[in-house]
């Protein structure tokens, strides 16, 4: 569902968003373009293709609100090439409208078009360049500028096409790195309790440890259990499960701090890491959870639900040097003697310097 999400927001800023800063910065252009060229150039033909770019731009935003951005992306790049083709011909390559080819190159990579589509455009694109070089390269244009006209036009068409490439590329860069973030973000959540999942929790870890030597906290590790869970699934259904696996996870966020890092570990596994000064703030830490699991009536629709959990505390000193596996060892040790003790209790220990890795 959150993937879906993903791709149809960032099929709007790009199809829709982006191309439309396109669309409205030739409809900006043309309405001033279009006086210019009736008064100033004296060429109602000018002046007349520009008026429609108006419209055709007009028509391709009004396309992308229906979500027809392919349709949009057809006729706008059809028409500025035709429009275009018509600049250069009557006014020649001084003016340098030939410039705005390059910049329908890459819109033409920039739509929902499929790549033989894409591939497609490039080549009619080319051909038509290519065909108005031949037809006007050796030919006088067919109005005249003067000097000042012809700066003026060469200016304008150079910057207004570096700036709309410039900008049509950060633009991507930008929807594409946002994209990127939120597709890693989703990858390292778990999608039922919105907790980092097994993998981003490996990766913190696995960092933590190689950083331990320059922290002056103890480190705490937590491991939790939900007891009985399995009956819970057999006896009330894997929805009603999954509903108490996101009650706890509020639970635990609830109780941890900005620095602490919680995860789903895997099932009905959760994990906590803290920093602590003391093994009474750890121990603290872990009652308090498991006292609120034992006092809190889950539930899910009519269903009301007990649950209890146990907890594997581990206290980590940090003049203790160990790696993250032999911690994980420990703490997943505390666990499991929790476990077979009777559950919903906690079993705390803090590691030994003859028990750190040598």
């Amino acid at each position: 569902m959150e993937q879906h999400r993903l791709k149809i927001q960032f099929e709007t800023e790009q199809y829709r968003n982006q191309a439309n800063l396109v669309y409205l910065g030739t409809l900006l252009f043309s309405v001033l373009l279009s006086p210019f060229f009736l008064f100033i150039v004296k060429s109602p033909l000018l002046a007349t293709l520009n008026a429609g770019a108006v419209l055709v731009s007009a028509l391709a935003i009004y396309l992308n609100r229906i979500q027809q951005y392919g349709l949009g992306s057809l006729i706008y790049l059809v028409y500025v090439t035709f429009v275009t083709f018509a600049e250069v011909r009557l006014l020649g390559f001084s003016s340098g409208f030939h410039y705005i080819f390059f910049s329908l190159g890459g819109l033409i990579m920039y739509t929902n078009w499929r790549i033989n589509q894409k591939s497609i455009g490039i080549f009619l694109l080319i051909t038509i360049f290519v065909a108005m070089v031949i037809l006007t390269l050796d030919q006088p244009p067919q109005i005249m500028l003067n000097h000042t006209l012809i700066i003026i036009f060469h200016i304008f068409n150079l910057a207004t096409n570096i700036v709309g490439v410039a900008n049509s590329a950060n633009y991507y860069i930008g929807i594409t790195t946002r994209a990127h973030k939120k597709i890693s973000t989703l990858a390292m959540r778990d999608y039922l309790t919105h907790l980092m999942n097994r993998t981003a929790f490996d990766d913190y870890i696995t960092d933590l440890f190689k950083s331990r030597p320059t922290e002056k906290e103890c480190l705490g590790l937590l491991f939790l259990d939900i007891d009985h869970f399995k009956k819970i699934n057999d006896s009330c259904g894997h929805l009603c499960g999954d509903e108490i696996l996101r009650q706890f996870a509020t639970i635990l966020q609830k109780n941890i701090g900005e620095s602490d890092y919680a995860a789903r570990y895997g099932g009905e596994e959760f994990v906590l890491v803290t920093k602590v000064t003391h093994p009474d703030q750890l121990q603290s830490i872990a009652e308090q959870i498991r006292r609120e699991v034992d006092t809190m009536n889950f539930v899910y629709e009519d269903q009301t639900k007990h649950v209890s959990v146990s907890i594997g505390a581990l206290l980590v000193p940090h003049n203790i040097k160990t790696d993250h596996h032999q911690a994980l060892q420990y703490v997943d040790k505390l666990l499991y003697k929790a476990k077979s003790e009777g559950r919903n209790q906690v079993v705390f220990e803090k590691m030994r310097p003859d028990e750190e890795h040598a």
